[in-house]
């Protein structure tokens, strides 16, 4: 059974009131097709960090991640939803609403650094940024941020690190970058 994705105002239209048993299984595909998909990147080392090597006061990509996969409910001509890049991006197929998470577990070989994480669109600074003050150097320190963004069809999402001062390498003992269709 093909389904057919819809935007937000069809998809309540099909939901609205199931009183009367109106629900049809196409109608719960084709809500299933239009709202669902993922894509994640994931570090997946646990026992030996990764290490990004002079990370300063600029913007710098997260680029550590290890394991990554794309999948999508949407089985017609549309293809996979979000599309994973070789330079550590996720690449929206079709426009929506994404739930955007992040997280890392990092430490730094200096002292006395605040560490912002911020996710770009289109290569342009998003709006949300998360900071991490790391006092001790090799003290490990967890960020993570939660996000819900609309997204065009063919936007791509990355996520970049900087320090309030200096440089420092930054071991990443673990971090995930994950995006769902939520609408």
């Amino acid at each position: 059974m093909a389904q057919t994705e819809r935007d937000g105002t069809s998809i309540r239209a099909l939901l609205a009131d199931n009183a009367i048993g109106a629900i049809s299984p196409q109608d719960l595909r084709d809500a299933l097709a239009s709202m669902q998909g993922y894509g994640s990147m994931i570090l997946s080392t646990t026992s030996v960090p990764v290490v990004m090597n002079s990370v300063g006061v600029g913007y710098t990509l997260v680029n550590v991640f290890d394991l990554m996969t794309a999948q999508s409910i949407d089985v017609n001509a549309d293809g996979v939803e979000v599309k994973l890049s070789p330079d550590y991006r996720l690449v929206l197929g079709s426009a929506g609403i994404y739930r955007l998470v992040f997280w890392a577990s990092i430490s730094l070989v200096a002292n006395n650094r605040l560490v912002t994480f911020r996710p770009h669109i289109n290569g342009v600074a998003g709006e949300m940024e998360m900071h991490r003050f790391i006092a001790v150097s090799n003290d490990a320190g967890v960020a993570s941020l939660e996000e819900i963004i609309p997204f065009a069809a063919d936007d791509f999402i990355d996520v970049r690190v900087k320090l309030d001062s200096g440089t420092s390498d930054m071991a990443f003992h673990g971090a995930g970058l994950t995006i769902h269709r939520v609408g």
